[in-house]
């Protein structure tokens, strides 16, 4: 009997491992970002776990490239040492006595766990931060939030040399200001920006979270190194578009990085947009969709608003219950069968001040339309300078929105597109 069941192991092994192989052919050589965090930080067994599938990965040829995070062990060790934070709009300022604890645990304590455990599964890993060999250059985020980073040029020699020598980099997001400063840098953000910079094939963020989920229980979409969300859905004849816009943070560290970005050829965002939402479709057997396929010209205002995530806010602008006015789409797939986002709440109706209503200086948009013509006569003022720079006035007042982390860079880009000076 022993006998025969082991047959039977071996012929199942055998399938697997047939079922198995165009995929590890598919993948071998790929490089792969996983950004690591959540509760399996601290559970030794799924810290195990972890480990193993990051050495299976480089044993079947697939460069892995590990980012992680460890807030929670921050937390710890500033409140042993006493040290006190302040918060801004629900963000801890990182100023210089906890920039020096955020480095000691994200680059001490939790990098090194995490190096020891791909150890111990027969792997080779070394712990590097973002200042190791210039890996990471970043510029302030925001000066209220003191010393926090965010990545501007990457210098990705060192993990292409550990790749060739088959070790795995675990990196702490940790990196060095163009002064000598130490930034600390929001994970994900960190995941996105080396994952863009190697043209990673895949970026991969392990949460506590399962991901959204259709009708039938099954997670829907999966996160690219070039971080598109989902935003919205609406059914339509048997199937389902998927609106899809920037997830920040991470979406202008990737863009930015990116060929169309660098090339100086028109329509840097377009083309990025259609490359990678191409690909999105092509994996999830859709058909890609984009507001500027026409004409005649998509619907995609009409798709959002009959979505039931998306509204039209006090002065027509699209308003989203997470991005709030900062709401964009960069292209849709449609996919056969019927899948839906949790229901949300307008966030416009529990919006007391409604800012919005009185945020644009020159009064171009309000709840009859929007007056093109004298927005643009005002951007070019020298009155005008603050919305050239951050972005529309209108936008940046709505509470939602504040707590959505576009960058000024990105509102910029966006604002010299509409209106060259």
């Amino acid at each position: 009997m022993r006998k025969q069941n082991m047959t039977r192991d071996w012929i199942a092994t055998a399938r697997t491992l047939n079922e198995a192989l165009p995929y590890l052919q598919r993948y071998e050589g790929a490089t792969v970002v996983i950004k690591f965090g959540g509760n399996a930080m601290g559970n030794q067994e799924a810290m195990a776990s972890f480990a193993r599938d990051i050495v299976l990965m480089r044993q079947v040829g697939i460069n892995p490239v590990v980012v992680h995070g460890g807030g929670p062990m921050i937390n710890q060790m500033l409140e042993r040492l006493g040290v006190e934070s302040d918060w801004v709009n629900g963000k801890r300022v990182t100023d210089e006595a906890t920039v020096e604890v955020v480095e000691m645990v994200l680059a001490g304590r939790v990098n090194k766990r995490i190096v020891q455990a791909i150890n111990d599964e027969g792997g080779r890993a070394v712990g590097l931060t973002g200042k190791d060999a210039n890996l990471m250059i970043c510029d302030q985020t925001d000066p209220a939030l003191g010393f926090v980073g965010t990545p501007t040029e990457l210098d990705t020699g060192v993990l292409e040399n550990l790749f060739e020598a088959e070790i795995i980099p675990v990196i702490a997001p940790i990196g060095s200001g163009r002064n000598g400063e130490t930034f600390n840098v929001n994970g994900d953000t960190a995941a996105g920006a080396v994952a863009g910079a190697l043209k990673a094939d895949r970026l991969l963020l392990l949460t506590d979270v399962a991901g959204v989920k259709g009708e039938t229980g099954d997670v829907l979409t999966e996160l690219t190194a070039q971080q598109i969300q989902l935003l919205a859905t609406v059914q339509e004849d048997g199937s389902t578009i998927l609106l899809l816009g920037p997830r920040e943070p991470g979406f202008w560290a990737n863009f930015s990085t990116s060929p169309e970005y660098a090339d100086g050829l028109p329509d840097p965002m377009d083309r990025w947009s259609k490359r990678v939402i191409g690909a999105l479709a092509q994996r999830w057997g859709g058909e890609a969709l984009f507001p500027s396929d026409g004409p005649p010209y998509p619907p995609f205002i009409a798709w959002a608003l009959g979505s039931g995530q998306i509204w039209s806010s006090p002065v027509t602008l699209l308003v989203h219950a997470h991005q709030g006015l900062w709401t964009s789409f960069r292209g849709a797939v449609r996919v056969p069968g019927s899948y839906a986002l949790p229901e949300a709440e307008n966030p416009c109706e529990s919006c007391a001040g409604q800012s919005c209503r009185s945020a644009c200086p020159v009064n171009a948009l309000t709840a009859e339309g929007y007056d093109v013509a004298a927005c643009k006569a005002f951007l070019d003022q020298p009155e005008g300078q603050d919305c050239r720079d951050q972005g529309c006035a209108v936008r940046r007042a709505c509470p939602v929105g504040q707590g959505y982390d576009r960058l000024a860079e990105q509102s910029r880009f966006h604002m010299r597109a509409f209106h060259p000076t």
